[in-house]
């Protein structure tokens, strides 16, 4: 490990003068370390919901709680799901800010953007696009789930248990604030990260020696030649999704998560920022408490009409997402998507 206790070392891992990383082993490693976060998550989640199940049983025991002991623990899961979260940005916080973000690919994206107008886009699209999302997935949930009535009733059940989906201080914590944070930076900042450096086994060397240059306090150099070709980016957003969509433990959820974790990648990927993919998972996870105040409102232009605006809201709101993230994107620094 000499290798990184000098500045001189950093030369001698210059990608010029080594040889290519294997590529299966470079995929294999990467792969692993992307499922290494879906088991922190899912693991953060299973000990605490065993921790809080154990102690639940205890506190009842004693006589601490009274009354429906089902209505009761379902409605302190909240709680048991806020230390999930933040169990989860224990972990993956600093692993993400400190050893991964400053040398990984999204950074060369994370330049400085425009502001004025193109500011006001990017936020216009971030709202329009969590909004649209939300309404049109709770749109296809309403036609496609009374098809399976089984699926149906255990997602009801599920969604409807009290403890995130009435509106109040903790759950509004733990849904609209807790998840964004914690599952973003989880799911875009370390799985989409890990995935692409499974597709671009070229680049191995050149991370390499950009890690060596952070331990060594020197400038990291151009990070901006590292490209990621679209095609490859959509198959590392694909596999970061797959695992979002699974980090759900339920197949409805999953499915349509998995979608959502497609638009998440690509906001990440097109700004370079964290912010934008949390603001977009609040707005949408917060919208969920209005499906049925908006539906009310624009239900009544008919169905047909309804989606039509949905679909609208969310092609208006990719555009201005695009346009706003477009000025100061130079074509010899990193390649657009």
């Amino acid at each position: 490990m000499s290798e990184f206790n000098t500045p001189v070392s950093c030369e001698q891992v210059s990608p010029s003068r080594i040889a290519p990383a294997d590529a299966v082993k470079n995929g294999v490693a990467y792969l692993l370390a992307g499922l290494g976060v879906f088991g922190i998550v899912e693991g953060a989640q299973l000990i605490v919901g065993f921790v809080w199940g154990v102690g639940f049983a205890a506190l009842w025991a004693v006589g601490f709680f009274t009354g429906d002991v089902e209505a009761v623990f379902d409605a302190s899961l909240v709680y048991a799901l806020a230390l999930a979260q933040l169990l989860t940005l224990t972990v993956t916080m600093p692993w993400w800010w400190c050893r991964i973000r400053p040398r990984s690919f999204s950074s060369a994206r994370d330049r400085r953007l425009p502001r004025g107008g193109a500011s006001f886009m990017r936020v216009a699209g971030i709202i329009l696009l969590g909004v649209a999302m939300q309404m049109i997935i709770s749109y296809i949930l309403s036609l496609v789930l009374p098809m399976f009535p089984s699926l149906e009733q255990g997602y009801d059940e599920m969604m409807n248990d009290g403890a995130t989906s009435e509106l109040s201080a903790i759950s509004l914590l733990v849904v609209a604030v807790g998840a964004p944070i914690s599952e973003e930076i989880a799911c875009r900042g370390l799985m989409l990260e890990f995935s692409l450096r499974v597709v671009c086994p070229e680049w191995h060397d050149a991370w390499r020696e950009r890690t060596c240059r952070h331990r060594a306090r020197l400038p990291l150099g151009d990070a901006s030649a590292m490209r990621v070709p679209p095609a490859r980016f959509w198959i590392a957003n694909l596999i970061q999704a797959v695992l979002f969509g699974i980090l759900h433990m339920n197949l409805v959820q999953g499915i349509y998560a998995g979608a959502m974790g497609l638009v998440f990648g690509w906001v990440f990927w097109r700004s370079g920022k964290m912010r934008y993919n949390i603001g977009l998972h609040l707005v949408l996870n917060f919208s969920s408490y209005f499906v049925g105040g908006i539906d009310t409102v624009l239900g009544l232009l008919g169905p047909i009409v309804e989606l039509a605006a949905f679909m609208a809201m969310l092609v208006l709101g990719t555009v201005l997402f695009w346009l706003g993230t477009k000025e100061g994107q130079g074509p010899s620094k990193v390649l657009p998507l």
